[in-house]
């Protein structure tokens, strides 16, 4: 997964009068501060070579420019590390990273959740006809995968915006192309998968949009540039929590498939479960 410890920001000039740029680059590492702020030295120096001899709309780069005018070279996003969960020999299996907007998010390395807004058509005459309600169309879904791999259970929960699968019974690669047919077929967001392959790991939101609950998100990234943006961040977290109160971010719908426990996915399972909240509850 590219979830880290550490994150670190780091800019470079760029060596040319033709691109009188300041570019800049955020990396990771679980080995340390120092660690991180070698790897973003290094990628801050390669992209300001890559456009002094390239320019800055090659097809090898991506930028992104911030509010404060900076161009920052492609990158993993960047998310503070809440919590860990390992497998008790110290490998990492999932990890709570507050994302872009200010939610929590859970990570998983093989535990597969599925980002779904509009269940595939339904087949037969309703399908021709373009009928047949979304919850039926995510059950026949979810029942014909269930029939072509009888060993994996299929959690499907609603969200505010469609439906959230949650597929265990074995360990899937956020980046492999077996992961990616299962999710097609249950019709995933093709944005949360590509989310998926770059950031190799599966992720389920657990607390709510922050405009979903009348907040604003923090305005602060991260890395934090200085101590104020850190200090404005928890201010806006303490506002934030209380606000998500009676809030949640799905609910349970459906289950289909192997009934059997997947000792393996249960921790994830586990802390996926303060995501869900009982029927009547506004999701956000």
């Amino acid at each position: 997964m590219f979830v880290h410890r550490h994150w670190a920001r780091a800019e470079a000039r760029v060596p040319s009068d033709e691109f009188p740029w300041t570019v800049a680059a955020v990396r990771g590492s679980d080995l340390g501060e120092d660690d991180a702020r070698r790897r973003a030295e290094e990628a801050a120096k390669r992209a300001a070579a890559h456009v002094a001899e390239h320019g800055p709309w090659s097809r090898e780069a991506a930028w992104r420019r911030d509010e404060e005018g900076y161009w920052y070279a492609a990158q993993c996003s960047a998310e503070e590390m809440v919590e860990e969960l390992d497998d008790g020999r110290g490998r990492r299996i999932a990890a709570v990273t507050r994302n872009s907007y200010g939610a929590l998010v859970l990570n998983a390395a093989s535990v597969l959740f599925v980002d779904v807004d509009e269940p595939p058509k339904a087949g037969g005459l309703l399908g021709r006809l373009g009928l047949g309600s979304r919850d039926a169309r995510m059950i026949a879904a979810m029942e014909a995968a269930a029939l072509d791999e009888p060993s994996l259970r299929f959690e499907a929960f609603r969200t505010a915006g469609g439906f959230r699968v949650l597929v265990t019974g074995r360990p899937f690669d956020p980046a492999g192309d077996e992961a990616h047919a299962l999710m097609r077929r249950l019709g995933v967001d093709p944005l949360y998968a590509r989310l998926c392959r770059a950031q190799r790991c599966f992720r389920a939101r657990l607390t709510p949009k922050p405009w979903r609950i009348a907040m604003a998100a923090p305005g602060v990234r991260f890395p934090f540039t200085s101590p104020e943006n850190e200090v404005r961040l928890r201010e806006w977290e303490i506002a934030y929590h209380e606000r998500a109160r009676g809030h949640g971010a799905c609910t349970a719908f459906a289950v289909r498939g192997d009934d059997r426990p997947d000792t393996v996915a249960t921790p994830v399972v586990a802390l996926h479960a303060r995501a869900v909240v009982t029927d009547g509850t506004p999701l956000a």
